[in-house]
């Protein structure tokens, strides 16, 4: 793995300006294949296990456990937009 030393400010520039032809090799099977589903998350949010420590969000486990459906239709558009990067 390449890469350079460079300050966070050129960071967010680069993502905030994306070359045109990035998805160029992206193929429509490769996307279906990393979005994750919204029952992949409602499973996901059933599985937590209740007791364990918050999040960054400061939502415990609990949460995701008691209101799977709910929490994930929250969560979901955002789970999209970070595997799309939109």
């Amino acid at each position: 793995m390449g890469g350079a030393i460079g300050t966070f400010a050129i960071l967010i520039q680069k993502d905030r300006e994306p070359p045109a032809d990035r998805y160029d090799k992206v193929s429509e099977d490769d996307v279906v294949a990393s979005v994750p589903t919204f029952f992949d998350l409602f499973n996901c949010c059933s599985s937590f296990v209740k007791g364990k420590a918050c999040g960054e969000g400061l939502l415990v486990s609990g949460m995701f456990k008691l209101f799977p459906y709910h929490l994930s239709k929250l969560v979901y558009p955002l789970v999209v937009k970070t595997v799309v990067r939109i």
